[in-house]
């Protein structure tokens, strides 16, 4: 028994290892919640009842999503004791189980079925890490947490199945038609849900309709109709991320995304007033630095040229390493404004060094033409005209940056 034991500490050794980094690089981007948002009763009445809803799920897999959002509210209180009393009975059959076929095995009348506190054991621990009594993200459960967990409970039906086949003198026959219906109706669920998950769209607009109050699906949705384009996609997708700012005012994908949206129907009011929510409370740097770009933009396009220089700097101070070019092309349009040239150049450059666009290089070369430096503007202009997929197009978003 000893080594049985002593084998076992490699594995704890290398879980706690996994488990310590895992939590720091969690909580170094901001996904580890606080007992402020979720406090301590919610995430363990959450817990007790995530557990009967795995056990569902295990044997009857259907109505599957992407994500079950956490809860802000406590449960009623009928639900939390209906939790807690099928895991005790569980326990107990168990238990009482076990200790029975220990008891007549000595007279060799049955076997122990020790595996059935073997299996339940590993099912209750292997979830543990995965209840959110340190809360990780903003889900109550998620269906990928529950392969290695379930491993426990097909170990309790395989080997219980086993001993009554034996006990009752089942024909292989029996058994095999049992296994056979077992994997036609498991297949027939799992081709159904394949049909729900076969698209992006149709992915997300699954999870709205089988969960309530799931802001992170309608940004994920609404995230996804806007990289599609085409049609009227951006108002479908302005609709998501308001219906994700109705159940929590303070997303800030959807504030940042919805300003985004404002920003190009010219209602600047409204976008300053989504991205200065990302911008003083998002925890994700790119988030944010992201957010005082955009805010840089609203900022000079309204002509305030101080603030607007504050904003870009801000951005590009947060992200040091990996700095947005538009906060640069930014930088850039407001030296222009004022009349530094040369700082204009210097801005757009490092932008071009970052990410070369066409229209980047025109704002260069009309920099360079209003500083006097006539033969680099025109040589970067033949260029332009030469490698550019559409010249046109890129003239025109120069002209209208500068304000042309």
């Amino acid at each position: 028994m000893s080594w049985l034991l002593l084998e076992k500490v490699p594995f704890v050794v290398l879980s706690v290892a996994s488990a310590v980094i895992t939590m720091k690089a969690q909580r170094a981007g901001g996904a580890v919640q606080t007992l402020a948002q979720y406090s301590p009763l919610l995430r363990f009445e959450t817990a007790g009842i995530a557990y009967v809803r795995y056990l569902g799920k295990a044997f009857w897999p259907v109505n599957l999503v992407a994500l079950y959002p956490h809860p802000t509210s406590l449960y009623p209180a009928w639900q939390v004791g209906a939790g807690l009393l099928i895991l005790i009975v569980i326990t107990a059959v168990v238990t009482v189980a076990v200790l029975r076929g220990v008891k007549l095995q000595v007279n060799s009348r049955c076997p122990s079925r020790r595996y059935l506190v073997f299996g339940w054991l590993w099912f209750l621990g292997a979830l543990v890490p995965m209840l959110g009594l340190v809360q990780v993200g903003s889900q109550a459960m998620a269906d990928r947490y529950a392969y290695i967990p379930f491993i426990g409970l097909f170990i309790m039906v395989t080997w219980l199945a086993a001993d009554f086949a034996r006990e009752l003198h089942v024909p292989t026959a029996g058994l095999i038609a049992l296994g056979v219906i077992c994997l036609v109706v498991l297949g027939t669920l799992t081709y159904r849900q394949v049909g729900y998950w076969h698209d992006t769209q149709s992915f997300w607009e699954r999870t709205i309709g089988l969960t309530k109050n799931n802001y992170v699906a309608h940004d994920s949705l609404g995230e996804y109709l806007l990289e599609e384009g085409g049609g009227n996609s951006e108002a479908e997708a302005a609709a998501h991320f308001r219906a994700a700012l109705a159940i929590r005012p303070d997303d800030l994908p959807a504030n940042l995304n919805l300003g985004a949206y404002e920003h190009g129907r010219g209602n600047l009011s409204a976008a300053v007033e989504r991205y200065q929510v990302v911008a003083l409370h998002a925890a994700d740097l790119p988030l944010r630095a992201k957010a005082y770009g955009n805010l840089g933009s609203v900022y000079r396009q309204l002509g305030d040229l101080t603030a607007a220089k504050q904003c870009f700097e801000k951005s590009l101070e947060l992200q040091p390493d990996h700095p947005l070019p538009m906060a640069f092309i930014g930088l850039g349009l407001v030296a222009q404004k004022s009349g530094d040239f040369a700082e204009a150049v210097r801005d757009y450059s490092r932008a071009m060094a970052i990410e070369p666009t066409d229209v980047g290089y025109l704002l260069v070369a009309d920099a360079l033409r209003q500083e006097g430096r006539l033969d680099e503007a025109r040589g970067i202009e033949e260029r332009v005209a030469r490698l550019s997929p559409n010249l046109a197009a890129a003239q025109a978003t120069a002209r209208a940056l500068n304000g042309k």
